[in-house]
């Protein structure tokens, strides 16, 4: 028998046996501050956001019924379909969102998308409150000429490539180019770097999909650029995600290029209207989520649901020593750092915080220290290699002389202003 949270019931037909909620501000106040009612809360998206709003209210109070809904047939988004599959220990949230879907007040609907099944007009009418905890639906187009040539992928559909996110599945890049360039200096830019770069043999043990594990057996790419228009003082990605780079790979700029960040709509969100104003006067943040409350309730509400159900951000994970050590092991590959890049940098990072001081410190150890005999050894037989370019914005994507694919970028040189220039 599937497990509860599974089951997979018809929209259509459940929500007409939903009694629709109070018109008063009084009687809506009884509905969560007493034991008397039973608060109805739906949830769409059932990713991190999602459950952790979904587990919150759980806890906080005693009688209110969750629905969380969600447009793939299986739960937990980015946890299932973002995270890179060499990193198994950060998909362990899952059991506890497992444990959150069991709950007897919590229900899983799949394969159900706002604005094609279900509107959100009809949520409010259902439900008590509507939150909306869905993530980017599409990449920000980069909006410089030649972005549409063959080659060019958002970061966000190649990672859902290789995790089998079904809208992707068919993605099929060509790797067999020299050269690859990814465009933002974030985690996911280094998701997509190191995937490029590890050995097949060593993700063969992971849940890459096998299309994806197919493709990169096959791949020619020996060197990944990633490219920032920031300096090394404000790179975006963290230590756990630095490390296997910084004693990583090396390459060129040829054939494959990634970036674009995501771009977050609401569902069903007619054309010409804006997504927070689609929700109305009523809409509110509260858990870091937005709420939507039955017509003729005011947004003055907000603070008092968020105390009442105890909605706090989640914790965020802290990075060890030993998982930075296992990502600084990446085989066959080695850095290509520019020590000019780091200059200066020695004396401005005493006053940094203590984790991008830390991350600073590799950076500044693998560019500019002598490595020991072993770890030269190591460099001189790896046949792959990735490199960091700072302050360096894309202007324009070169096709190749016949037209049909991407042949390099041209990039411009930037400068921070003076009040961007601090680390962050």
């Amino acid at each position: 028998m599937a497990p509860r949270c599974w089951r997979w019931w018809p929209w259509s037909a459940w929500l007409r046996t939903r009694p629709p909620p109070s018109e008063s501000t009084q009687s809506f106040r009884q509905q969560f501050s007493t034991q008397e009612q039973t608060p109805q809360i739906c949830v769409v998206g059932s990713g991190p956001a999602g459950f952790y709003t979904a587990q919150h209210l759980l806890k906080h109070h005693s009688r209110a019924h969750v629905d969380i809904y969600e447009k793939q047939l299986v739960p937990f988004g980015l946890v299932r379909y973002g995270v890179a599959p060499d990193h198994p220990e950060v998909k362990n949230v899952i059991n506890t969102f497992t444990r959150t879907a069991h709950s007897d007040r919590c229900a899983f609907h799949g394969s159900v998308a706002v604005g094609r099944d279900v509107t959100v007009q009809e949520l409010r009418d259902a439900y008590h409150a509507v939150v909306l905890s869905y993530g980017a639906d599409d990449h920000q187009a980069l909006e410089i000429p030649g972005e549409e040539l063959p080659g060019v992928f958002s970061a966000r559909a190649f990672v859902g490539w290789y995790n089998g996110l079904p809208e992707n599945r068919a993605l099929a890049p060509d790797l067999s180019c020299d050269t690859a360039v990814v465009l933002g200096q974030g985690n996911v830019a280094l998701d997509v770097a190191r995937i490029l770069l590890t050995p097949p043999e060593h993700l063969e043990k992971t849940d890459i999909t096998e299309a994806a594990l197919g493709a990169l057996r096959q791949s020619q790419v020996k060197t990944v650029w990633i490219v920032g228009r920031r300096g090394a003082l404000q790179v975006a990605f963290t230590i756990k995600v630095l490390g296997p780079e910084g004693e990583g790979p090396g390459s060129q700029v040829d054939g494959l290029l990634l970036g674009g960040c995501g771009r977050a709509e609401l569902p069903g969100v007619e054309e010409g209207e804006p997504g927070r104003a689609h929700l109305g006067p009523s809409a509110f943040r509260a858990g870091g989520s937005w709420w939507c409350l039955p017509p003729g309730l005011g947004s003055g509400v907000g603070p008092r649901v968020d105390r009442a159900l105890g909605l706090t951000p989640p914790p965020l994970p802290a990075h060890t020593a030993k998982e930075l050590r296992e990502m600084i092991q990446l085989p066959g590959t080695r850095p290509i750092l520019d020590p000019a890049d780091f200059l200066g940098l020695q004396d401005r990072i005493k006053e940094v915080p203590r984790p991008r001081k830390r991350l600073m410190e590799l950076l500044l150890r693998a560019a500019t220290e002598k490595p020991e005999v072993a770890e030269v050894a190591r460099r001189a037989s790896a046949s792959r290699a990735w490199g960091l370019r700072f302050f360096r914005s894309p202007q324009q994507v070169l096709p190749s002389p016949d037209g049909r694919r991407v042949a390099g970028v041209r990039l411009a040189v930037t400068r921070l202003e003076a009040s961007t220039a601090a680390a962050g």
